[in-house]
């Protein structure tokens, strides 16, 4: 059984627009918000800020560490070079999930699919920096090595934990066009990383919130997509 606890949601002020719900309308901030949130910090967790893949690291990249809240995990910063054609694709890839999820959300509402998604970022945090190993994304399974299935596999955990009612592994395998069993591999593979904790107070989720909200201000300038 996860660990997943009461969750106690504060209101998130960058992404408090209101939305209509599965809605990509113009007239409609926060889908398309939530597409750049995750794909620039899914890029920056993943890949770090120097546009590296996992599989090419070098371990001579310059370095910076931010404690987190508690003062035990640290996210990995690195300078900025350009971004390879792999990156490209696979961010895409995320990109498109994102985009699909938005227009066939499991979640009631597109505050309920916010908190959802912010939740599942900081599960994915969590993974990143479970190790002391500068690049420890290179030790997950190979199921979760890409942002899309490593944020796929998050999302389903954190949707489980928030949601009244869990979203069946069917319906997220239509969203995802990912065999039934492949999301379940996902799940279980991402749970057994977290080692079945993945619950999130209020204080810890407030304290990602503004992660987010800060690198988000650091990249704005750069254009992904």
């Amino acid at each position: 059984m996860t660990d997943c606890g009461a969750n106690h949601i504060p209101q998130i002020p960058e992404l408090g627009c209101h939305a209509k719900p599965r809605s990509m309308d113009h007239t409609d901030d926060r889908p398309l918000l939530l597409v750049s949130v995750v794909v620039k910090v899914m890029a920056r967790l993943y890949y770090g800020s120097a546009g590296n893949h996992p599989s090419s690291m070098d371990s001579t990249l310059d370095e910076s560490t931010t404690s987190s809240i508690d003062g035990t995990n640290t996210y990995t910063t690195t300078t900025t070079t350009g971004m390879n054609p792999r990156i490209y694709q696979e961010l895409f890839d995320l990109r498109l999930l994102v985009v699909t999820l938005i227009l066939k959300s499991p979640a009631r509402n597109s505050r309920a699919l916010t908190v959802v998604i912010m939740q599942a970022l900081l599960l994915v945090n969590r993974i990143v920096t479970s190790n002391e190993s500068q690049h420890s994304i290179q030790g997950l399974p190979a199921s979760l090595k890409s942002p899309r299935a490593l944020f796929l596999a998050c999302l389903t955990l954190s949707e489980a934990c928030l949601m009244d009612s869990q979203t069946s592994t069917r319906t997220w395998s239509k969203v995802s066009c990912l065999p039934p069993g492949e999301i379940a591999k996902l799940k279980n593979g991402a749970l057994a990383h977290l080692e079945f904790k993945v619950h999130v107070n209020g204080e810890e989720f407030g304290w990602w919130c503004k992660v987010v909200m800060d690198w988000m201000q650091l990249v704005n300038q750069q254009q992904l997509f």
